[in-house]
């Protein structure tokens, strides 16, 4: 049987493909690989979509469970690109955007399909606290604000979770009651419709539109260059979002299927499992840089920047090298990917590579062409 996993922090989904297709084998709620293909009968080929916020050292961790688990990993794909893949866009030329908004996260990506069906992303952001959970948050200050509480954080959490059932429960009805009991023993009742709700996380809207437009200017596209509009996560199906997303785009979004990203990675499993080509080019949602002296961050490869890609450098004597990702211009406000240590001597030819899986390399070379050791330190 041949697997596909959608890995998210906060749920999974797993599906497999079988004689009658992929099917999708359930929800899991939990962030462990293993949960996720806990229904799956048996080992065998898989690959994994993940989150664009998944960081290097956590795609290994991911690689390392799944064949610990005595799966074939064949590849490990960004959950917009797989969720693309379940909506068949090979079939389409034309340029899309997927909108992925989950529990926990924003993943963002502009793909351009050419006539021969190859899926390559042009334009790429991700971000952590943006999603369902942080607009559940938003709510929850705003109540305890109006009700002349502290938002302590156990009363915070207790009220953020009452507004989550409420933003679930508002996907279906207009008007809903927001019923919470504070750690206190208070009970706290609040009316809440869509168009409240949607005022309280307006902030947040208004920073995925930015991260938006981020994208399409890397992608060198306006919004009404976009031909399709694909919605894809949980909280991306909430009405309020639906509209933000139409009203961006000036457009009618596109649900893409429950579980998308998981039918997604099935289908690539049972394409690369019978050697045929995958028909996708990637790209970096998160710039990769070293550490300068001063602790700003001198660019490898930046945001959006297909891959597998590689940057060289050249150095001398002994050097540890910090590697970071992310957006901003200094070390503190990046995250570490690895130090990597070799003694350069004379000088050295040091290789970055980031390959089909999204996974940092480093490799260095003598000016006489001999191979050096790389010894690297991954964060914890």
């Amino acid at each position: 049987m041949i697997h596909g996993v959608e890995l998210g922090r906060l749920g999974s989904r797993a599906a497999t493909v079988g004689p009658e297709g992929p099917t999708l084998l359930g929800e899991v709620l939990a962030p462990s690989l293993a949960a996720a293909l806990a229904a799956a009968p048996e080992p065998g080929p898989l690959v994994i979509a993940v989150p664009g916020t998944l960081d290097d050292h956590h795609r290994r961790a991911v690689r390392a469970e799944a064949e610990a688990l005595g799966h074939t990993v064949l590849r490990i794909v960004s959950a917009p690109l797989a969720a693309a893949l379940a909506c068949e866009l090979p079939a389409r030329a034309g340029r899309f955007a997927v909108f992925d908004l989950g529990e926990d996260a924003f993943d963002f990506r502009v793909l351009a399909v050419d006539p021969d069906g190859v899926v390559e992303v042009r334009g790429a952001v991700a971000e952590e606290s943006v999603g369902g959970a942080a607009m559940d948050r938003a709510v929850a200050d705003i109540l305890l604000s109006e009700l002349g509480l502290r938002a302590a954080p156990q009363t915070l959490a207790a009220v953020a979770l009452a507004a989550g059932d409420a933003r679930i429960a508002l996907a279906r009805h207009f008007s809903v009651t927001l019923d919470c009991v504070l750690p206190s023993g208070r009970r706290v009742q609040s009316r809440l419709n869509r168009h409240r709700f949607a005022h309280c996380v307006e902030p947040l809207l208004d920073r995925l539109a930015r991260l938006c437009h981020d994208a399409l200017e890397e992608a060198v596209l306006r919004t009404d260059e976009i031909d399709e509009v694909i919605l894809v996560g949980d909280g991306a199906r909430a009405p309020w979002v639906r509209a933000f997303v139409g009203e961006l785009f000036q457009r009618v979004p596109v649900e893409a299927p429950l579980g998308a990203p998981a039918l997604g990675a099935a289908a690539l499993a049972a394409r690369l499992w019978g050697g045929e080509p995958p028909a996708l080019l990637d790209g970096l949602c998160m710039t990769l840089g070293l550490e300068a002296d001063d602790g700003y961050i001198e660019w490898l490869l930046r945001r959006g920047a297909p891959f597998p890609a590689s940057a060289e450098r050249f150095v001398e004597g002994p050097v540890a090298l910090t590697v970071y990702q992310g957006e901003r211009n200094t070390a503190a406000d990046c995250r570490p990917v690895g130090v990597y240590r070799l003694d350069a001597g004379a000088g050295a030819r040091v290789t970055f590579r980031v390959d089909a899986d999204g996974l940092i390399d480093v490799a260095a070379e003598a000016t006489d062409g001999r191979p050096l050791p790389v010894r690297c330190e991954r964060p914890a």
